[in-house]
């Protein structure tokens, strides 16, 4: 039998430029692993030199540590604070260790948009869709009727501000790097069927009573200032800030929290939830653009019988 030598040799040729494309970029091919184990090893943490957590007199942490202790060099309570899983109460106290910022955390300085782009619907477009992409502010105002849908899967968002102030706000999976972040109550808030949504904001934020995500390890906030949960509202998530964090009046969040210093008022409650291992986010702002195609052909050479010369090529390589 045979051999092609002109389409082995072509064949050959395919596979080591495939190989050197493999080489080139298969270490983005695998996904980084997320680290946040150290961040939130209890439903409430305490990091840096401050590291104090400060309980109102009805405040409460729901599925404590059997034994109350809390990663934190201060916690202060009128009464027994700390509640296990179906146990009694127990005084909340201040263990040997803290919490810890993220390993992989990036500086907000490398995520900063540098776009001046204003987006957002208007009378004469009520409905605005937002691709990955740098933008400048970002703003859902006008009417109830106006909707503002991020729609590119697992997407890296980057902007100045983003602030809704009615109207509906769809959030696809990603993360969104955020200089002013701003959601007010009333806001219909819709997160995407599956995947995580994770919001890194610059300045200080406060949370609205909003709609909530079902499973709050799909929620994470990370705040580079202050955090506070609103008064009466409810919220499933994740939050670290780099800064204070307070839980105010009756508000109830489920998930975990992570700050310099804590502070929960009124009758608030933080019941931990305790999946961290399912958190996913790696922190990243760098936008891919979709590469092109890339195809190898193979041909040979043939002269006519006129002594014209013209090249054949086979189908592409695979």
């Amino acid at each position: 039998m045979g051999i092609n030598l002109q389409r082995l040799k072509g064949k050959v040729l395919g596979l080591f430029f495939k190989f050197l494309l493999c080489f080139s970029f298969g270490l983005t091919a695998f996904p980084l692993m997320a680290s946040w184990d150290s961040s939130f090893i209890e439903g409430l943490n305490a990091h840096g030199t401050n590291a104090t957590i400060d309980f109102a007199y009805g405040a409460r942490l729901y599925n404590a540590p059997q034994n109350g202790q809390l990663p934190a060099s201060t916690v202060n309570e009128q009464v027994k604070s700390c509640f296990p899983n179906n146990m009694n109460a127990k005084n909340c106290k201040a263990s040997s260790s803290i919490a810890a910022i993220p390993k992989d955390r990036l500086a907000f300085s490398q995520c900063t948009s540098a776009s001046v782009q204003k987006i957002g619907p208007t009378w004469s477009e009520p409905s605005v869709t937002v691709a990955q992409g740098e933008y400048g502010d970002i703003e859902l105002d006008g009417g109830s009727d106006r909707t503002l849908t991020f729609n590119t899967e697992n997407g890296i968002y980057k902007m100045k501000s983003l602030k809704a102030s009615v109207g509906k706000l769809v959030l696809s999976s990603g993360q969104y790097w955020i200089e002013t972040l701003s959601i007010k109550h009333g806001v219909v808030l819709e997160f995407p069927p599956t995947g995580t949504v994770t919001f890194f904001i610059k300045n200080d934020y406060r949370h609205q009573d909003l709609n909530l995500v079902n499973d709050s390890e799909r929620f994470i906030i990370y705040t580079y200032g202050d955090f506070v949960l609103n008064g009466s509202a409810k919220l499933n998530a994740y939050v670290f800030a780099e800064g204070d964090a307070t839980i105010s009046g009756s508000a109830q969040l489920d998930g975990a929290l992570t700050a310099s210093k804590i502070k929960l008022e009124g009758n608030s409650w933080v019941n931990f939830d305790n999946k961290v291992s399912n958190i996913t986010t790696v922190p990243n702002c760098t936008i891919n653009i979709p590469q092109a195609e890339f195809h190898i052909q193979y041909g040979k050479s043939t002269v006519s019988g006129s002594g014209s010369t013209y090249v054949t090529f086979d189908a592409a390589f695979p």
